[in-house]
């Protein structure tokens, strides 16, 4: 039960880093509209709007591939597949600085898939599939 709550959770974690990151990538277009707009002369100096558009970019990229990556543990998460057990734990390093819900995260995911009833039944699911 344990397992595929946590996958729940990694699929929700991950539409918001997808929210989040098509928020960003909007306001990225948005920035990028002003740069290019025929007035812009007036607005200042281009290398720092120049900047701002690269970084909205780059954190749009970021948050979708994070979004995205999240989305795929957990589906894997409820085959039980045991790539994805691996790929949960190394997600809940980083989800540990994602205060505080990340944290939360992260906690719980130590929680389920370090125990040993979860251990056995992600290799009990490896040892059917390879026969």
């Amino acid at each position: 039960r344990h397992v595929d709550l946590l996958a729940v959770f990694y699929q929700m974690w991950g539409a918001l880093a997808l929210v989040a990151g098509s928020a960003v990538l909007v306001l990225a277009f948005g920035a990028l509209a002003i740069v290019t707009s025929a007035g812009r002369a007036a607005l200042g100096p281009d290398v720092g709007a120049g900047l701002t558009v690269a970084l909205f970019f780059v954190f749009a990229a970021g948050a979708l591939g994070w979004g995205g990556i999240h989305m795929w543990t957990g589906v894997r998460l409820r085959t039980h597949r045991s790539s994805s057990r691996m790929v949960g734990l190394a997600l809940a390093v980083p989800n540990l600085f994602f205060l505080p819900v990340g944290t939360a995260l992260a906690v719980y995911t130590f929680w389920v898939l370090l125990s040993n009833d979860t251990r056995q039944l992600f290799e009990a699911n490896t040892v059917r599939s390879s026969q």
